[in-house]
């Protein structure tokens, strides 16, 4: 996703990626939990918001499968955002 430029990484915070197109909002990669999280999202609206709701919900599918395999240790998943338009 990087490499295709739909995500961007903010070199002064590198556990954070911007969405091409979307203003604002951020997805945060957090090391200690090995997760990822999304911030800034409010006020975000229309066609950006359903970009970055796909953009976040892609990146967390993927990573899924990885922490599947992991244990949990307090076993919240992370609900992601809504799939509904």
């Amino acid at each position: 996703m990087l490499e295709a430029g739909e995500i961007t990484q903010w070199r002064k915070y590198p556990n954070r990626f911007f969405v091409t197109g979307v203003e604002k909002a951020r997805i945060v990669w957090h090391e200690d939990k090995e997760e990822f999280n999304y911030n800034h999202l409010q006020g975000v609206k229309g066609e950006q918001y359903a970009k970055f709701r796909d953009t976040y919900n892609h990146i967390h599918a993927l990573h899924r499968p990885e922490r599947e395999q992991t244990p949990t240790t307090n076993g919240m998943q992370n609900p992601g955002l809504d799939r509904a338009e």
